[in-house]
């Protein structure tokens, strides 16, 4: 199964409430992702979100795996709608949901999931292991070895961590719009996490220029 997470605001009023989050306590947000079923999306619409001043630009889609034969058509969507949208928004950042040792995923499959990482130019990665639930059609499926499914979603991990480094990297030297947070931390518009510091008010925006990255956040 395949899905797509797109930013939930894109004008002021839904910047403003993510602001007013921000200083209650809850964290601050460019527009926190939700879930859409379809991966089709036109490029002159994500063009048209480009001329608003504000709104994530940041995706996050959820793929069980990369089966080539029973979801090629999603699969292919997935690359075609990625590659589509990064020609129209060529900042835009996307990430990905992978279950890794669903029931059948033979290892083409799990190759394939791996290929996709780069195939769509993924940037984050989160990744669980699959475990069965009593009752549910997949418990009755044939299962993949849990040896198996520790070491595909340790590759993975790996990939996904390679991935986020790339990302960050590339991000050293950028000036950035950056949403604050509580406890130091703020959001680019692509969601990727900064590390400002303290002295910064929580719901409030800073520019700044990105000087370094570790594995996990850009700093200041």
């Amino acid at each position: 199964a395949l899905g797509i997470f797109g930013g939930q605001g894109e004008g002021l009023a839904a910047v403003e409430c993510h602001r007013q989050r921000a200083l209650v306590g809850g964290k601050a947000d460019f527009g926190r992702p939700r879930r859409h079923r379809v991966v089709r999306s036109s490029s002159e619409s994500w063009r048209a979100r480009g001329t608003t001043p504000c709104g994530s630009r940041g995706i996050h889609a959820a793929a069980v795996n990369a089966r080539h034969s029973v979801d090629r058509h999603l699969r292919d969507d997935a690359i075609r709608f990625c590659s589509e949208i990064r020609k129209a928004r060529p900042d835009i950042v996307f990430g990905a949901d992978l279950i890794a040792g669903f029931p059948t995923e033979s290892d083409a499959a799990f190759e394939n999931s791996l290929a996709l990482v780069d195939e769509c130019g993924l940037a984050f990665l989160h990744v669980f292991p699959y475990s069965p639930r009593p009752g549910t059609p997949a418990a009755k499926m044939p299962q993949v070895k849990s040896d198996v499914i520790k070491e595909r979603a340790r590759r993975l991990r790996a990939c996904g961590d390679q991935a986020r480094a790339t990302h960050l990297q590339n991000l050293i030297g950028t000036e950035q719009e950056i949403l604050v947070e509580r406890g130091g931390i703020g959001r680019t518009r692509c969601f990727t996490p900064v590390r400002v510091g303290e002295g910064y008010e929580a719901g409030t925006f800073i520019n700044a220029k990105i000087k370094s990255a570790t594995q996990q956040h850009l700093e200041i």
